[in-house]
């Protein structure tokens, strides 16, 4: 009879289908949940007691409280969860299973109900009582109190073992119905009282009474509105579920009232998660207790073992300096190939839904490390680098963000590595066995599982958390040992049976060639491991090494590389991905397939743009001519890119042929073949016209060096003879290709001569501006003495001049003697920018530190301050200008390696030519950062644009008043 009335609530049999994706969404929930309420409400309880400034009696009843959400938490909320998987696996639970789950659930229940009751009539005594009260609520009366509602709790909950289904809810109902009338106007009565004690209050206050007494009532009053939040929360969390109850027994029960019954219970359990939130936010006490509680957790001890002491940051500054850099690069790695590798296996509809659910979440894993796990372990690197400590709360966060992903990664691969198993183990049983709806509750429950594991690092001590961490290893290990043992085993097997159906069944074969794509996943999810394992086992053995040695130095030297080791895992899964998954590679292929070329658009800013700031530089003075030489020749560098080599293609390795259209790709690219001729026949009439009167402008410049206008009249020439030359044949060659006619040799050849010169010279352009400011920088007052505009014209000319050098080895040189070339002088350009960068700040910071000084003593020094300021920020440009080469030539100089290593292909030669765009914005942009960040040109670019030629009517007026004279 109680079965049936209780069944009332819950789904039949033939309702459970409808209600499926309900019992997901509440079981994923209700999950979630129950680690909040078990967590929350322990730290919480430890916080009361540590709390020394409330009363016992209160500490008492807050304390039984939150033992009942406790109690939810670790018995109702899991017992909820059993139901709900065995409705969603077409289970019916047993009559016993209804009756436990509503005893325990009332015995806590009535428990919360009952305690929230008792709190607010305490706070109302100690409000309405005040100087009586504690002579009559005495702590031996509260205990028998909290000891009656437990009792009255289980024998409300025993009732109902016994049958007494009436009785049962005869006093269920008085209690409650009590308990409400009890609690409404116990906070009437208070609010009548707080608004006497007020009035009290300010009436004391004018007679000059001690604050004391004010005080402790203002603070009875304050705790009483915080278990009046507490009751609040109570009756918007049960009135939904006492609301299904009775329309259920009026009405009927029916599917949507039993969802909506379903979802009440989830927002009774939401109560016992709510409860430590309201204590942490409205009572003072409690939250100081639990902030003291994390700022002097037990892990903390710990921290120095495995980081370094403030002792020991000095002589580990050049590791410092060596990850930081590495890390800052595999940063940019991971979230790009990641997110690439994301879009990728979305749209991938080869692999199975189960399968790309997995991979999807081991790479939103590996996201999440570059987005929050490596910007904080740089942050450490460069906060150790500047010889500090950071706060034991950074060590905190870093450790729980780092823990997350960490075992949400390992158990994504532990996932994987299952599945793969499944489905050579069960093949044509998999997609009945392993339904995308299962897989999906498994990843939740591998970041619910990693949210709990990673919490562990706040509220559980450190033995507990390295059990709990080992004991998860272990297992992970131990049941990819075995899925691959059984894997070999099982393919033998099967390979044999195949074998012996093809002998037999010729028409077997696309099942052969499922299984095989099924092996292969397979071995790719091994490689994964195999990386996941080759990345961690370093830092997993220097844990162990820290653990019996003790830390020293060299250990902890080794963990800091150990750490950026373990971080490369994420950028290296995307790889192995594209590598041995030629779904996902050919899904990577067709998105930069897709990319939109805007190259043209890019050509023309490139161009216009530094035009402007080329005239810009030579008409600030407030510049040294040094640094204006400088950013001249990077200025011209990139009106090259635009002019000429960016026309011909940027093509800087390699044969030309391996990168431009062959004959059989002319059709397919034709319409960008079309779009670029009509772009370069307008670039032609702009190169000329533009040079020609900056030629005109620089001869009768009369302040200028004649050094830096011979240099600049040189210049102007070469981006004429472009116009003039370059692009003519160009434009030819596209005419060409739109007639799937071929050009010969020696005009590629012409063309890559032109991509050598002019990238080689834009990129030791940079370099040459980086060297500049650190000089500017380092030396300071002797920079002058140093870097005269002779040694600087000079630094120019063997730039061009190397720079020709190298654009004539392809007369005379192998392809693999340039490459070498090519890549010493990219290595040690690259090698020499960023060690510099790093000596700049490391020697800005010792500046900033005496110009404090010199402020203190001498007043007087703010002309040299504001010069050291100055040069800071230009410095700060020339980075932004290294920062943009460096993204704008990556990929390109990427792509040229994939063409070298996989040959040329119509799909690589479209994305060549996305690459190449992205060259072509580092021509745009590099005057965009010199006018946002140099504010000299900004001035400068700013009075060429009010002087501009709109002016050039003048000569017509003057024309016409001659002419009528």
């Amino acid at each position: 009879m109680f079965c049936d009335t209780l069944l009332q609530y819950f789904p039949f049999i033939s309702e459970r289908k409808e209600l499926r994706s309900s019992y997901i969404a509440i079981c994923v929930f209700n999950n979630l949940l129950t680690y909040t309420a078990v967590m929350l409400n322990i730290v919480t309880m430890h916080a009361i007691r540590k709390s020394s400034s409330w009363p016992k009696t209160t500490k008492t009843l807050l304390l039984s409280l939150a033992v009942s959400d406790v109690g939810v938490g670790l018995f109702v909320q899991p017992f909820y969860t059993s139901l709900l998987v065995s409705w969603l696996q077409k289970n019916s639970p047993t009559c016993f299973s209804y009756r436990m789950f509503s005893n325990v659930g009332l015995v806590f229940s009535q428990a919360s109900f009952l305690g929230v009751v008792a709190v607010s009539l305490d706070r109302f005594l100690a409000v309405h009582l005040h100087l009586r009260y504690q002579e009559l609520v005495t702590h031996k009366r509260v205990v028998a109190v909290v000891t009656s509602i437990w009792v009255l709790s289980a024998f409300v909950s025993f009732i109902i073992l016994s049958g007494l289904r009436v009785i049962q809810i005869a006093m269920q109902s008085i209690a409650v119905l009590t308990g409400l009338a009890v609690t409404t106007v116990v906070y009437i009565k208070l609010y009548l009282v707080v608004r006497r004690h007020k009035t009290q209050i300010h009436s004391l206050q004018v007679e000059g009474v001690p604050s004391g007494e004010m005080t402790q009532l203002a603070g009875l009053i304050k705790s009483s509105v915080s278990t009046f939040h507490v009751y609040v929360a109570f009756l918007v969390c049960y009135l939904p579920y006492w609301i299904c109850l009775t329309a259920v027994r009026f009405n009927g029960p029916t599917t949507t009232l039993k969802r909506f019954h379903l979802f009440s219970l989830i927002l009774i359990f939401v109560n016992s998660s709510l409860n430590p939130v309201i204590y942490c936010w409205k009572m003072r006490h409690i939250r100081r207790a639990i902030m003291d509680i994390l700022r002097n957790m037990a892990w903390k001890i710990s921290l120095h073992r495995y980081y370094p002491s403030p002792l020991q940051l000095k002589e580990l500054r050049l590791t410092f300096i060596a990850n930081c850099s590495i890390n800052n690069f595999l940063t940019y790695t991971a979230v790009m190939l990641n997110i690439a590798t994301i879009y990728a296996i979305r749209k991938t509809t080869l692999l199975p839904k189960t399968l790309r659910t997995l991979l999807l979440s081991l790479a939103v894993s590996d996201i999440g490390v570059g987005l929050f796990v490596q910007p904080f372990h740089s942050y450490f690197l460069v906060i150790w680098m500047q010889l500090q400590s950071p706060s034991c709360i950074t060590y905190q966060i870093n450790n729980v963000v780092t823990m997350l992903f960490a075992v949400a990664s390992f158990l994504g691969v532990v996932a994987l590595s299952v599945d793969r198993f499944f489905a050579i183990h069960f093949h044509l049983r998999y997609n009945e066995i392993v339904t995308h709806k299962r897989v999906v509750a498994a990843v939740s429950s591998v970041w619910i599982f990693s949210v709990f594991v990673s919490s562990m690092k706040v509220w559980c001590p450190v033995d507990t958390g390295k059990i709990v961490l080992l004991v998860i290893a272990a297992t992970g290990l131990a049941v990819i040992a075995v899925v691959y043992t059984r894997v070999n085993v099982t393919v033998q097997r099967h390979k044999n049976q195949i074998q012996s159906m093809q002998v037999q069944d010729v028409a077997q074969a696309s099942d052969t060639n499922n299984y095989f794509g099924q092996i292969k996943s397979t071995v790719c999810v091994f490689y994964v491991y195999i990386v996941l394992l080759a990345c961690c086992f370093p830092y997993t053995i220097c844990i162990v090494a820290i653990q019996i040695n003790g830390p020293t130095i060299s250990l902890k030297g080794f963990h800091i590389f150990s750490l950026t080791l373990g971080l490369l895992n994420s950028s290296l899964n995307p790889v192995i991905y594209c590598w041995k998954m030629r779904h996902i590679r050919r899904a990577i292929v067709n998105i930069l397939r897709n990319i939109c070329v805007f190259n043209n658009f890019l050509t023309y800013t490139a161009v216009m743009l530094n035009i402007a700031t080329t005239y810009a530089i030579r008409k600030t003075t407030s510049l040294p001519k040094t640094l204006r030489t400088l950013m001249l020749s990077l200025s011209v560098s990139d009106i090259d890119v635009g002019l000429f080599f960016s026309t011909t293609l940027l093509i800087t390795f390699g044969q030309l042929a391996e990168y431009f259209p062959s004959y059989a790709d002319f059709a397919v690219l034709r319409s960008t073949l079309i779009a670029n001729s009509i772009f370069n026949v307008f670039l032609i009439h702009t190169t000329i016209m533009l040079n020609i009167v900056t030629i005109c402008a620089i001869r009768r410049a009369s302040t200028l060096p004649n050094n830096l206008k011979t240099l600049l009249m040189s210049l102007a020439i070469s981006d004429v003879s472009g116009g003039l030359l370059g692009q003519p044949v160009f434009t030819a060659f596209l005419v060409s290709w739109q007639r799937l006619n071929d050009p010969n040799c020696n005009a590629y050849r012409m063309l890559n001569i032109s991509g050598y010169m002019f990238a080689s010279a834009s990129f030791l352009g940079v370099v040459a501006v980086s060297v500049d400011r650190f000089l500017a920088i380092h030396s300071h007052l002797r920079y002058l003495e140093l870097v005269t505009p002779v040694r600087v014209f000079a630094l120019v000319i063997s730039i061009w001049v190397f720079s020709a050098f190298l654009s004539g080895t392809v007369f005379w040189t192998s392809v693999s003697t340039r490459d070498i070339i090519i890549i010493v002088t990219v290595a040690f350009g690259s090698i020499l920018t960023i060690v510099l960068y790093l000596r700049i700040y490391l020697t800005v910071r010792r500046h900033k530190n005496q110009i404090q000084s010199l402020q203190v003593h001498d007043i007087s020094q703010s002309g040299e301050m504001t010069n050291l300021a100055g040069l800071i920020k230009s410095a700060v440009g020339a980075f932004y200008i290294y920062l943009l080469f460096l993204l704008c030539y990556l990929p390109s100089s990427l792509l040229i390696v994939v063409i070298k290593f996989n040959g040329p292909s119509i799909a690589l030669k479209r994305v060549y030519l996305f690459s190449v765009t992205l060259v072509y914005l580092n021509s745009s942009l590099n005057p965009v950062i010199y006018c946002w960040k140099m504010r000299h040109i900004r001035h400068a670019i700013m009075d060429i644009l009010r002087n501009i030629s709109w002016n050039r009517n003048g000569p017509s007026h003057s024309f016409d008043r001659q002419s009528s004279g």
